[in-house]
């Protein structure tokens, strides 16, 4: 008799160890539906896109903008161009350097405008403005596409996107400068990732700082915190901490 109950026991718990596996399974599958893990952190947080719906989304949001810009009679430049082969030059280092370096048919492209302006798209996809790659030497530029690249890899715009989404959900007030705070502490972990990636792409570190100073202003508001971006002589401050070894962490 006692052999049986030990035999039932077992049986049960065996049972009980498998549905509970089970359970586990469907939660952590359930759980990578809405989340992701952070590629430079480590850390999961809210994402309801994922890598794939990054990419997706970036390409097309690449797209888009090529063509709204050849519709309004603006020039991409040609892959022949001096200032687009020097630019994308610059950027397949930088990509080699950085997490999306094992990543497939990424889109680059040079748009002929005088604005000082780089941006990248999930996936990897990036645009850089001629007024942009023309003020810039190798090793400002460098950092600047790591710095929009980070945003990519630490998936900044998915993880914003969905956590005022989810606020909006539950019926949490999203509060006037509250989105404005959080996109700044967005900028500011993209300057610190975008030197890592310039820097292990072999350029210098110093042109995190030389390339905010060119742009420092004596704006009243520059050490507003209620601000999307931080202020260029602020970010030059702190970018010339960490390249000396003493960061400060803003966070």
């Amino acid at each position: 008799m006692a052999r049986l109950l030990t035999l039932l026991l077992l049986t049960y718990l065996l049972t009980s160890c498998e549905t509970v596996s089970q359970i586990d399974s469907a939660l952590y599958e359930q759980i990578d539906k809405v989340s992701k893990e952070d590629t430079v952190t480590g850390v999961r947080s809210l994402n309801l896109k994922g890598d794939e719906g990054a990419y997706a989304s970036g390409l097309a949001t690449f797209n888009k903008i090529v063509v709204e810009v050849q519709k309004q009679g603006g020039l991409i430049l040609t892959e022949d161009d001096p200032i687009y082969i020097r630019a994308k030059s610059i950027y397949d280092r930088v990509i080699a350097a950085s997490h999306f370096r094992d990543a497939k048919d990424l889109k680059f492209a040079v748009i002929d405008d005088p604005m000082w302006q780089a941006l990248a798209f999930g996936g990897g996809h990036v645009l850089v403005i001629k007024g942009l790659a023309e003020d810039t030497n190798d090793d400002e530029l460098a950092y600047v596409l790591g710095h929009e690249l980070a945003h990519n890899a630490a998936a900044h715009v998915s993880e914003s996107e969905s956590f005022m989404k989810m606020r909006s959900l539950l019926r949490k007030e999203n509060r006037e400068g509250y989105e404005t705070v959080h996109t700044n502490v967005s900028e500011q972990e993209a300057d610190r990732i975008g030197i890592i990636y310039s820097t292990l792409a072999g350029f210098d570190p110093k042109g995190s700082v030389s390339v905010w100073q060119k742009k420092s202003t004596n704006d009243p508001n520059r050490f507003s915190y209620f601000r999307t971006h931080p202020e260029n002589g602020e970010r030059a401050y702190f970018v010339r901490r960490q390249t000396n070894g003493t960061d400060e962490h803003l966070i």
